[in-house]
């Protein structure tokens, strides 16, 4: 019996994804002698099965995964240096340990450790990449701090921007050849 219903629910989310509908109806309709009726009953009851499978595996998929340090570059220490007085609270508030992962897949953190207002001091660092195309690694830089107090540069053919979307997020965006990927970093207090 639970061979027959994940065999139906893979049928139905092959149709859901774009598999071949008429192979799933036919297959709903010849399974034990079922009326047109009760086939469309039970081919919807499936597709709704299906589709509630799918969002919580989509939803589940979504979490962000943590930084882990056995799949990162070791980190240089790195002190947070305190801001010269008289700067506004959304350069300031930049300032910090950020952790997210692009789109989702891959983790990544930022360090804010420096600004004077004109120019921040930043440690970028990335995680392996989890299909094996690339490595783990991080670099130091020193980027101007743009108006809305972004942060933007270009590690080769590739360019980073961050933004603050509220004292606890920061949103950024990679673009590279065209594509885009997206992060929302959220601010890690220090462990002891």
């Amino acid at each position: 019996m639970a061979e027959k219903i994940t065999g139906d629910l893979f049928r139905a989310t092959r149709l859901i994804l774009g598999g071949n509908p008429q192979g799933f109806l036919s297959s709903v309709s010849d399974s034990g002698g079922v009326s047109a009726q009760q086939a469309e009953m039970k081919t919807f009851s499936l597709l709704r099965i299906a589709a509630v499978t799918l969002s919580v595996i989509l939803v589940s998929g979504c979490a962000t995964p943590s930084w882990d340090s056995a799949k990162t570059p070791e980190l240089p220490e790195v002190k947070i240096v305190d801001p010269p007085p008289g700067l506004k609270p959304e350069v300031t508030s930049m300032l910090g340990t950020w952790e997210g992962a692009w789109d989702g897949i891959l983790p990544s953190r930022l360090i804010v450790y420096w600004t004077d207002g004109k120019w921040t001091g930043v440690v970028y660092a990335w995680a392996d990449d989890p299909s094996g195309r690339f490595k783990g690694g991080w670099g130091r830089l020193v980027v101007e701090v743009s108006p809305g107090s972004k942060l933007e540069w270009w590690a080769g053919k590739v360019k980073f921007t961050f933004v603050m979307a509220d004292p606890q997020t920061i949103r950024g965006e990679r673009l590279q050849d065209w594509r885009t990927s997206a992060i929302t970093m959220k601010k890690v207090e220090k462990k002891p």
